[in-house]
């Protein structure tokens, strides 16, 4: 990561990244090694200053792909700074677009947690709450894999459907059981949405997925196994 692109992520009140705009230290072609450029790491940051000096500049895409093919508005939308996602949006970042695995802004904002901005992103239509992402998966079930209960909680709220299941056939019991997250675990089995004891990729349980992980899970039938034995 260049010195330009750190001042753009973290300098707060803007004045180092003036300096180092003012000696000309800014490549277009400069990237770090998950191919973020300096517009992500200015959004990244979420100083609104910034992130207009950057556009300013026009030395890169609105819509540029950084870390496994993220765009800015990804990232300020995963980093909750609902006002560089407005600007972002308004000089023609594309919120449309998908990452290379196939997760699109809400499953991004869900990742990020901030809940204001997960209701923000919803109110704004502009992809289905139930959208499939990496291997088939909801942003219910990215914000549950992420230990995200107020965010699990509003996307149920705004018709999110806990009782999918992926493309490999794991449910939400399963997506959370893969996060670790004890607390969120116990709340999803609270909710009965899934049998404890619901079969999933080659055939493994809720609890087989948290062993896997490292996590014990609060289950029964551990006698189970799965297919691949």
């Amino acid at each position: 990561m260049t010195p330009v692109m750190l001042a753009a992520r973290g300098d707060i009140l803007g004045g180092v990244f003036e300096i180092l705009v003012g000696k000309d230290v800014i490549c277009p072609f400069l990237i770090i090694k998950d191919h973020n450029n300096i517009l992500h790491m200015a959004c990244y940051g979420g100083q609104i200053a910034i992130v207009k000096r950057v556009l300013s500049l026009d030395i890169v895409d609105i819509n540029s792909r950084g870390h496994i093919g993220s765009t800015c508005v990804m990232v300020a939308a995963a980093n909750g700074h609902r006002k560089v996602f407005d600007l972002v949006m308004c000089k023609g970042g594309d919120a449309s677009l998908v990452d290379k695995s196939g997760d699109n802004i809400l499953h991004w904002v869900c990742r990020g947690g901030h809940v204001e901005m997960v209701k923000y992103v919803i109110s704004l239509n502009i992809v289905d709450i139930n959208s499939r992402g990496f291997n088939g998966r909801t942003p219910m079930m990215v914000a549950a894999a992420n230990g995200h209960s107020k965010v699990f909680d509003l996307a149920m709220s705004k018709g999110g459907d806990a009782s999918l299941a992926d493309k490999n056939g794991d449910n939400m019991l399963h997506c959370v059981c893969r996060g670790g997250d004890v607390e969120m675990v116990k709340y999803v089995i609270s909710l009965n949405i899934v049998d404890i004891n619901s079969r999933g990729f080659i055939g493994r349980t809720p609890m087989m997925v948290a062993a896997a992980n490292g996590l014990n899970s609060k289950g029964r039938c551990a006698s189970l196994v799965d297919k691949i034995w």
